[in-house]
């Protein structure tokens, strides 16, 4: 990356961060990682208490996604700017959670779980409909990521080392218990499962075949949602035929109108 593209982005042409987010495919992560996020029931319980979710999760995920645009595509002041509002937020999001635990949205290790949530899918479906990522690209991209966790707060010592300590961590916050599905992380899903009011829910799931390929089976389960066969096949086998369809799209299809701005002007 040049001199010039460090001074006035954040990551600039030539990071993962503008490879990878650029693409709108990842729109196809979006509510899984709702879901894995609500399946920690301390970020569930600030959710239901502090925001307008259950009348609006389409809204709050379309405000995270400009959110992250800004902070990627955006010059170094829009992406402190934007973190920062939103610092602000959180600052106002604590409470006491069903089962009696304080929680805030400045708790290191609910940002930190938000924010592998987010990685994860991002790099999961990249990965299995756009193109395959070499080991070096994948750990650039994970680097990268990190410097957004600390954009909002998350201190360098909660910080994992690599891309699969970040997953093992993961892992282990499920089968320990720490992250599970809770009555009111159902509910909460509720709104996300079935965004349309009209839509059945059973149409609504068959809709949206990713959403549970990729959640871990404990949380997948919790959610009573069922893996389909293409599903699996997209994020499987049926990788080759995704990754040879997506690029013969038009570019004012296949990238976020803020990720073109920002290359054009590059």
């Amino acid at each position: 990356m040049a001199q010039g593209a460090r001074q006035r982005w954040l990551f600039g042409p030539g990071s993962m961060m503008w490879k990878v987010n650029r693409e709108s495919i990842l729109l196809l992560g979006g509510r899984g990682a709702l879901l894995m996020q609500l399946a920690h029931p301390l970020v569930a319980a600030g959710v239901a208490e502090h925001s307008d979710f259950r009348g609006g999760s389409v809204a709050r995920l379309r405000r995270t996604l400009d959110s992250m645009l800004s902070i990627v595509f955006g010059d170094v002041e829009t992406a402190r700017e934007v973190a920062s509002r939103i610092g602000k937020i959180h600052s106002r999001v604590n409470g006491i959670a069903d089962d009696g635990r304080a929680y805030s949205a400045r708790d290191p290790q609910l940002l930190h779980w938000v924010h592998a949530t987010l990685t994860d899918s991002s790099l999961r479906v990249y990965e299995a409909c756009v193109q395959q990522l070499t080991a070096a690209e994948r750990a650039r991209y994970f680097d990268e990521c990190q410097v957004i966790s600390t954009l909002f707060g998350v201190p360098h010592d909660h910080l994992m080392g690599d891309l699969e300590e970040m997953r093992a961590w993961m892992r282990s916050q499920i089968a320990s218990g720490e992250v599970h599905v809770t009555p009111l992380a159902r509910e909460l899903a509720a709104v996300i499962l079935n965004p349309v009011p009209l839509l059945p829910n059973t149409l609504a799931r068959r809709a949206d075949f990713i959403t549970p390929a990729l959640l871990p089976r404990p949380i997948r389960e919790g959610y009573g949602l069922k893996l389909s066969r293409s599903g699996s096949l997209v994020l499987g086998v049926g990788r080759t035929a995704a990754r040879r369809m997506w690029p013969l799209l038009p570019e004012g299809a296949r990238a976020f109108p803020l990720a073109r701005t920002a290359e054009a002007s590059s």
